[in-house]
């Protein structure tokens, strides 16, 4: 099972769990609040330096960051990821659009 720790109120850790929702995939919730510095303690940078949510441990233990990065795994072999090299190069220019151009702004209104 995953371990998904995010913020209820970030955007990038509700496109994770909106994707596992959708995959029906079963994972523990851990909250963090960035905002408490909670994503600054040493436990928690020993699992991602960046010191940011989401953050995906993974079945092996491991952790993956960034939002999309977590998308494209769990994505993986399901009816969520595209079949054909060019519709994944496509699927990852679409998210490296929302990243970058959409989530910026809807970030900082989200939290206005």
């Amino acid at each position: 099972m995953y371990k998904l720790y995010s913020m209820q109120r970030s955007g990038n850790s509700y496109k994770v769990r909106l994707a596992l929702a959708l995959l029906n995939a079963p994972y523990c919730a851990i909250e963090v609040d960035i905002l408490r510095g909670e994503s600054r303690t040493p436990e928690f940078l020993a699992k991602n330096p960046s010191g940011q949510v989401p953050l995906l441990e993974v079945e092996d233990g491991r952790y993956l960051a960034e939002s999309n990065a977590i998308l494209w795994y769990v994505a993986g072999g399901t009816p969520l990821a595209p079949d054909t090299r060019v519709e994944r190069a496509e699927a990852l220019q679409w998210m490296f659009f929302e990243q970058h151009a959409l989530e910026p702004n809807i970030g900082a209104a989200y939290f206005w």
